[in-house]
């Protein structure tokens, strides 16, 4: 995953959320809310387990490093990354631009960019990465292969 950027306007100090939390303790609902983020957190934590799977998965594929997976250099594997996270996630474009640091729109065309080569085009290259993707995170057990992966697999 990208970091955070010191100047971006997600940045939330320590000394912010500690002085969130003092400054709300009085609430009646504060404990109800606490609790609404602490399970957020923990879903959070489960996605980003089966980013990082996708991510591993793609990089193998692609024989590159998530460092590289996500430089602009690499723009197949990193729309194919995407998609996968798209399809296999409740995640929504703007929440998984947020984790990458990167625009809603960008995400979106990438996802539809490889959606066509896929599920349109059919284009064979990005159908068996694909394929071997899906089949990695079910060794895994992180998902099972999803509709596409089978309606692919049948072809």
């Amino acid at each position: 995953m990208s970091e955070v950027k010191e100047d971006s306007p997600n940045t939330v100090t320590k000394e912010d959320i500690i002085s969130s939390i003092q400054d709300n303790m009085h609430r009646d609902d504060f404990a109800a809310y606490m609790n609404f983020c602490v399970c957020k957190w923990k879903q959070l934590e489960a996605v980003q387990q089966v980013i990082d799977a996708i991510m591993d998965s793609v990089c193998k594929q692609w024989e590159i490093s998530k460092k590289e997976l996500l430089d602009s250099k690499y723009s197949e594997p990193r729309a194919m990354m995407f998609y996968v996270i798209k399809k296999q996630t409740k995640l929504s474009y703007t929440e998984i631009g947020d984790m990458f640091d990167k625009e809603r729109s960008f995400i979106h065309k990438l996802v539809n960019d490889m959606t066509f080569m896929i599920e349109k085009h059919g284009r064979k290259n990005f159908i068996v990465k694909l394929e071997s993707i899906q089949k990695d995170l079910s060794l895994k057990n992180i998902y099972p292969p999803s509709e596409e992966v089978k309606k692919n697999e049948k072809n």
